[in-house]
């Protein structure tokens, strides 16, 4: 709507008249504004903060759609066969234009506003064959080849191992035989750069105008096993590196979202065994190199078992400020069924089993991404993900009916109005051939449930054209100005952030609203760091770039304009004792065990390596020594020493300090040699490292770095008229003197400052 107005043909009576009427005029204006936030055919840029997906007011918003693929095979042909070559493209778009207008048509009933999209393999295959660690064209040996030349296993360039044949199957370099979606060997980085530009992200467009956001998720499926450092990790790298990269898609992250794989099974550590670390070793550089890129949009990641198991982020969760999960439910899922809704199982029952399978449910936004049923029908039936039989149904992977099944699941989206979801492709949505053919736009099975008298609302077609309208209405009505109208930052809670170079902790700043509604608003605020070249801030996680200290300032908008402040300090120290600085398992499974400002006690693990870990490298060339004292001796069978690197490569050479018996130890920096026989470059240090040859419990209290000019004992500054009555670590522990590192001075006066002291 458009409103125009000129205040010169109003005839007022007074001064004071003309600004009544421009103040009420603002309201009026603002309302709008504010009702076109949730305009049905608007996307505002959302993003994460706590568990739910917001908008920049910082309201709760949810989303519910379909996802596809542009397979000319799954979409039986109905724009043609041609998924390999430009001539394709036109076509496709074309077809897809059609189901984006269908599928968002309000009027006729149908209320999507997600759209998942899979990046189409098809489009990006060939006949070469490519080293999925360094992408040069390679020959495909056979396993016979390999036996009698074992170089032909490895690439030529890069020597790390290939694809190869074993008769008619093709072998990952993981020894894991692959097909289908799961077989990468072919798949060109260069076409998917191509394809990215003329077919992927005009899709996204294009569903983006229709009113949708848009997931988008990689070309094909994980194969088996994927293992942290092995190939396909690496394919996911390139290929979220090439989409991250492209400046439309960068554009797009208020309403593109990244689904960083599809349903891993099992996922293995470096050393290809199990372990709780190894869903946040796989995926978080992953994240990293997006964010490297300057994508800041919602990152979504999944969890093994076919993206149904999540406990293992509970303990080492993913560091990033803006992502939440993406998760998968079918019949049979969680222990929901027709069946066990026939034995009584309960919706209580079954969002407690989601939430042991997926416990971050409670902590962070869920994008069920790919659900459907439909009931019974005679024929062959098919074996599922997990090997269950299923019998026939009217089309979808799963079968059930929404009067049992349904009842579950429909309990368990109401009770976390957290999770948003996408049916598995657009035929469970719609009948697409009947819109095609008439623009008769009808629920999916309707037709041929209706033809054997059974009640379409049983299958996920006719029960998500109501589920889908019925949401939006809701949220919709829930959009007041009261709930996005700021009445007060609470700032009690704020405390000091300690990171090291690299590290990064979130923020939280609690606001209230008119409502009453309180929520952590940290993504929503813009941040003025007084120190910039110290820490930076990335929707309120506050990343450590060099050794220093910084003021940092926040400052929430909400939709009237009305702005509230606060400031609260970030250090940035090589040692902080904190979860996400101190990683107990850079090598093995070791796990902190008691963490405090002063004292850190961690699980080492057999051969194990634990410490801080620097990815752009520090610069360290300015101090002389390394101190470490620990709250308790190692034994001696530990061999326990401090091991410090000057390259990102663990099998690099690095220099060695010994702790093993030992309370303190030091070191003189500029005279360590690596155990290669060479210096130490202090100018560039990428890990810090405990290494211990058996299992045990170390209790660090302490690292530190010296200048030789320090002296022994430090006096208080000069505090003038505020001179220094008590003297605090930043922990609020009440200490005799003032000591190396960061100090609380609070003045007799009842003022406070901090000193640093190197």
């Amino acid at each position: 709507l458009t409103f125009h107005f000129q205040l010169s043909t109003f005839n007022f009576p007074s001064f004071m008249s003309k600004h009544i009427f421009i103040a009420l005029l603002f309201l009026f204006t603002h309302s709008l504004a504010t009702l076109a936030q949730y305009d049905y055919r608007l996307t505002p840029d959302i993003h994460v903060e706590g568990k739910e997906f917001v908008d920049a007011q910082g309201h709760p918003v949810r989303f519910f759609g379909y996802m596809d693929t542009p397979s000319c095979y799954f979409n039986g042909g109905r724009w043609g066969w041609n998924c390999e070559n430009s001539s394709g493209i036109t076509p496709c778009l074309n077809y897809y234009e059609k189901l984006f207008t269908a599928t968002t048509d309000t009027l006729h009933g149908a209320f999507c506003k997600l759209f998942r999209l899979h990046l189409e393999p098809a489009w990006i295959g060939g006949d070469q064959t490519f080293c999925r660690f360094c992408g040069k064209t390679i020959p495909l040996p056979t396993e016979a080849q390999i036996k009698a030349d074992a170089t032909k296993g490895a690439c030529k360039y890069c020597h790390q191992p290939v694809f190869f044949k074993r008769g008619d199957k093709v072998i990952d370099p993981d020894g894991i035989e692959v097909s289908g979606e799961a077989d990468t060997h072919t798949r060109s980085m260069q076409k998917l750069k191509t394809y990215l530009n003329s077919i992927f992200y005009p899709l996204a467009e294009k569903a983006n105008k229709h009113g949708m956001y848009v997931i988008m998720r990689p070309p094909g499926v994980c194969p088996g096993t994927i293992r942290v450092g092995g190939y396909y990790q690496q394919y996911l790298i390139d290929v979220w590196d090439i989409v991250s990269k492209n400046l439309r898609v960068r554009k797009a992250s208020g309403w593109l979202m990244l689904e960083l794989a599809n349903e891993p099974v099992r996922c293995v550590g470096a050393d290809g065994k199990e372990s709780k670390r190894a869903l946040h070793d796989f995926f978080q550089p992953i994240v990293e190199r997006i964010r490297a890129n300057g994508f800041e949009g919602i990152i979504l990641i999944p969890g093994t078992g076919w993206q149904s198991s999540y406990a293992d982020y509970k303990d080492y969760p993913i560091h990033d400020a803006n992502y939440g999960f993406a998760v998968h439910n079918y019949s049979g899922w969680y222990g929901g069924s027709d069946e066990s809704f026939d034995q009584g199982r309960t919706i209580q029952q079954y969002c407690q089993q989601f939430s042991k399978q997926v416990p971050v449910v409670e902590t962070h936004p869920i994008v069920i991404t790919e659900v459907d049923w439909s009931p019974k029908k005679a024929g062959t039936g098919h074996y599922n993900e997990h090997g269950d039989w299923v019998e026939s149904n009217y089309g979808t992977w799963a079968t059930g009916n929404t009067s049992k099944w349904g009842v579950l699941y429909k309990g368990l989206i109401d009770r976390y109005t957290n999770i948003s979801m996408t049916l598995t492709s657009t035929a469970d949505f719609m009948d697409i051939d009947a819109y095609l053919k008439n623009k008769t736009l009808l629920p999916a099975f309707q037709t041929a449930m209706q033809e054997k008298g059974l009640d379409p609302m049983e299958a996920c077609g006719a029960a998500c054209f109501k589920w889908y309208r019925d949401y939006y209405y809701q949220q919709k009505r829930d959009y007041s100005e009261a709930n996005i109208t700021l009445k007060q930052l609470n700032t009690k809670a704020l405390k000091d952030v300690i990171v090291s170079p690299g590290s990064n902790a979130l923020v939280s700043i609690d606001a209230t609203f008119q409502s009453g509604r309180r929520t952590n608003i940290a993504a929503s605020c813009t941040y003025e760091v007084s120190n910039p070249e110290v820490a930076e801030v990335f929707r309120g996680m506050v990343v450590g770039k060099l050794l220093g200290e910084t003021d940092i300032t926040a400052t929430y908008t909400d939709l009237s304009g009305a702005s509230q402040s606060l400031t609260f300090h970030a250090v940035v120290t090589l040692f902080p004792f904190t979860r996400e600085a101190f990683n107990p398992a850079v090598q093995g499974a070791g796990s902190i065990t008691a963490i405090s400002a002063t004292i850190l006690s961690y699980a080492a693990a057999k051969n194990g390596m634990a410490g801080w870990t620097y990815p752009e490298g520090v610069d360290i060339a300015g101090y002389d020594t390394l101190q470490v004292q620990l709250a308790a001796r190692p034994a001696p069978a530990t061999k326990a020493t401090l091991r410090i690197y000057d390259q990102p490569d663990l099998n690099a050479a690095y220099a060695e300090l010994p702790l093993a018996t030992l309370l303190e130890a030091k070191g003189a920096l500029k005279e360590m040699k690596k155990t290669d026989g060479t210096a130490l470059n202090l100018s560039t240090i990428h890990h810090v490292l405990i290494h211990t040859a058996t299992a045990a419990t170390i209790r660090l209290k302490k690292l530190m770095l010296l200048k030789a000019e320090t002296p022994n004992s430090i006096g208080l500054p000069d505090m003038g008229a505020d001179a220094a009555e008590s003297i605090f670590t930043v922990s609020g522990t009440h200490i005799p003197r003032i000591q190396k590192g960061i100090n609380i001075l609070r003045g007799k006066n009842g003022k406070a400052r901090k000193v640093m002291v190197r």
